[in-house]
């Protein structure tokens, strides 16, 4: 009896772990060759979300009973004030607890995250660096090119212009209706280049510099909010056009 190597081959296609198994036959004396396939556990995903959640769940019912309890506390005197203390500092308390948790099973993915990112970003900004050149080069040749096309529309323009005029004069000077000379046509500029791996498009946009913050109408600026608040801390209590008041925050330390 030959050997299955099949047997192997198909059980290694399939990603079965396992083993070959050589056993004789008595009456024969031939070997059986079979595969055994062994047990081990499958491996982990490492983004699979349940062991998180049996982590969490520990707090799951304790948050459901205190939303329930926050919905039908009524904060109306000193007892009720201290109550609503109590239950928000507890609350602050799991918060810490779970957040304990997530940065520490976040950890590790973390800084493999922020590994490949930094790889990648090495080889990125190289890359980056490349475009923005030949963006430059190109972007300056394409500018060229139009100045170029411009003058040569300005010296036609002019050049049809003469020979226009010097046509009136002579058809003024035998009485008869003078021809019209057609403008002349001028190749358009090349917006598109095509290459093997991609394209490169012209397009004309409107862009702005300020030249003289002083003229710049009121519906262009903006109220500067850091600036502000920095005055306010600093003590400023009057400013036109803003009203600067005092409000009361609550701050829950456990």
């Amino acid at each position: 009896m030959g050997m299955d190597f099949g047997a192997a081959l198909r059980a290694q296609d399939g990603n079965l772990a396992g083993h070959m198994m050589a056993m004789q036959d008595e009456q024969s004396g031939d070997m059986n060759i079979t595969w055994e396939p062994s047990h081990a556990p499958a491996a982990q995903n490492p983004y699979d979300l349940a062991p998180v959640r049996a982590k969490l769940a520990v707090y799951d019912a304790e948050i459901d009973k205190m939303v329930a309890q926050t919905e039908r506390l009524m904060v109306s005197d000193d007892a009720t004030n201290a109550t609503a203390v109590e239950m928000a500092n507890q609350a602050k308390k799991i918060d810490a607890a779970i957040e304990r948790v997530r940065k520490d099973l976040v950890l590790a993915p973390n800084e493999y995250v922020k590994s490949v990112n930094g790889l990648a970003k090495g080889f990125q900004g190289r890359l980056g660096t490349i475009v923005a050149s030949l963006r430059g080069k190109v972007g300056a040749y394409a500018q060229r090119i139009e100045m170029e096309r411009r003058k040569a529309e300005e010296a036609a323009r002019k050049a049809q212009a003469e020979l226009q005029a010097k046509i009136d004069a002579e058809a003024k000077a035998a009485h008869v209706e003078p021809v019209q000379i057609a403008a002349p046509a001028l190749p358009k500029q090349q917006t598109i280049v095509r290459t093997e791996a991609g394209s490169a498009t012209q397009r004309k946009v409107w862009k702005h510099e300020i030249t003289d913050e002083t003229q710049v109408p009121r519906e262009y600026l903006m109220v500067d909010e850091a600036k502000v608040r920095q005055a306010v801390k600093q003590g400023v209590r009057e400013i036109p056009g803003i009203r600067i008041y005092e409000h009361t925050e609550i701050a829950f330390r456990g």
